[in-house]
């Protein structure tokens, strides 16, 4: 399969899970309704981005499913924290089993222990992190902020240490940003604070995707 039939592919594929994201925020307590057709152009967009990544050898097929479980999260969950400023327990909470699924297959190339515990110190480490910050500052970092580290914590602690750390300074850099974005433009969506879960998956799928980092190989 070319690298182009491969894209378009996982274009396709993503435009599908996208319309499905959005169904889901649609059914969910207090809703979050993204304008038709961001979901599934976001989801897709990524998708390609991983189709590419694996198709030029960038990523191993047994990770390829990590970015792309990633993907799909990111859009759900990011999508409902910029609006919203929240992360719904139902999308939290399954995003522990999703990336558990992903990660299988790595594990099954002769990595169990190192990815099971990998994933395991990964996640006690970053979501452990948030928990203090949670509890010494609450109104800087929300309950499902937490929650959501800790799930994007398994896949950074396979990825390895630096991982871990870095994915945190690009989480503060992205949020920043946001912050930054709002004050330019005289936006009042965030009074009470900048959401922090955007920052997170971003920085998560960015170093799920650059494995020559010197991370997975």
């Amino acid at each position: 399969m070319t690298t182009t039939t491969l894209v378009l592919a996982a274009s396709v594929c993503g435009a599908v899970l996208g319309a499905g994201t959005r169904s889901v925020l649609v059914g969910i307590r207090r809703p979050a309704v993204p304008r038709s057709g961001c979901c599934e152009v976001a989801t897709a967009a990524g998708l390609a981005a991983v189709a590419v990544r694996w198709s030029t050898g960038h990523v191993p097929p047994a990770w390829s499913p990590v970015p792309a479980a990633l993907t799909v999260l990111a859009v759900a969950l990011g999508a409902t924290d910029l609006m919203q400023r929240r992360l719904p327990n139902v999308l939290t909470c399954a995003s522990y089993p999703v990336l558990a699924t992903a990660l299988a297959p790595w594990a099954l190339t002769g990595r169990a222990g190192a990815t099971v515990a990998g994933a395991l110190l990964g996640g006690i480490a970053f979501g452990g992190a948030h928990l203090v910050i949670h509890l010494v500052r609450p109104r800087s970092l929300g309950a499902g902020d937490v929650k959501l580290a800790g799930a994007l914590g398994t896949v950074l602690g396979v990825l390895g240490p630096p991982a871990v750390l870095l994915a945190a300074v690009m989480a503060a850099v992205v949020t920043l940003a946001l912050a930054a974005g709002q004050a330019l433009l005289g936006g009042r969506r965030w009074q009470d604070g900048v959401p922090y879960g955007p920052g997170l998956l971003i920085a998560t799928w960015l170093l799920s995707v650059t494995p020559e980092a010197g991370l997975v190989t």
